[in-house]
């Protein structure tokens, strides 16, 4: 009986042998992407940038980045559309639903006529802490929606990176949907100021 059972175990394992090395790889690769999606960045820890210019190259973006401790900040992207290209409507909004920081001209700001407030964070004293005494600001309905990145008659460090269309000046904005807005969002988001920060680095003169 005992040698049957070998037998048989034996033409069992000579027909179904590749069972293992595949159910190996599988549990592989099960593993690899599960430590892979449990160590994806937060929501706090990646950052996304929006720019109403053409951006030739996007590397200040990870200059930027190596500035904060990996666990601050582990993900900064961008994307860009420009005004007068096709889809360009589409692309703002998508970028009102899912960036962090909108690079606007006054133009395309003025366009939003009263609804500023329904898509971009009032730059209040707390906002303003992070940046100069100097900066200038887009204001409407005397409050603050943006701060100035990009004057027409003045260059910018980042124009190394980018196309700014010549007599028009350029400004900063935050969206109201990003969560790295510190203690402007509620007190216990105090940490989380990624995009604040960022603002400042995009602003300051020598980047």
């Amino acid at each position: 009986m005992q040698r049957i059972n070998k037998t048989s175990v034996g033409k069992i394992f000579a027909h179904t042998w590749y069972i293992y090395p595949v159910s190996a790889i599988l549990i592989t690769l099960l593993w690899l992407w599960g430590f892979q999606a449990f160590h994806q960045p937060s929501s706090h820890q990646k950052l996304h940038v929006f720019f109403a210019t053409e951006v030739k190259n996007n590397s200040f973006l990870k200059d930027i980045q190596n500035k904060y401790e990996r666990e601050k900040l582990r993900e900064i992207s961008n994307s860009y559309g420009l005004p007068a290209s096709v889809g360009f409507t589409t692309k703002l909004q998508v970028a009102i639903n899912t960036a962090d920081i909108i690079i606007l001209d006054e133009t395309t700001l003025n366009g939003f006529n009263d609804h500023h407030q329904n898509y971009f964070l009032e730059m209040n004293d707390y906002v303003k802490s992070y940046l100069s005494n100097e900066d200038n600001y887009f204001t409407y309905n005397e409050k603050d929606y943006g701060v100035l990145l990009k004057a027409k008659d003045e260059e910018s460090w980042l124009e190394q990176y980018m196309v700014f269309e010549e007599g028009k000046d350029y400004y900063l904005t935050l969206s109201i949907a990003s969560q790295n807005l510190g203690k402007a969002i509620d007190e216990g988001n105090n940490y989380y100021d990624n995009a604040l920060t960022i603002m400042k680095y995009l602003i300051s003169e020598n980047g």
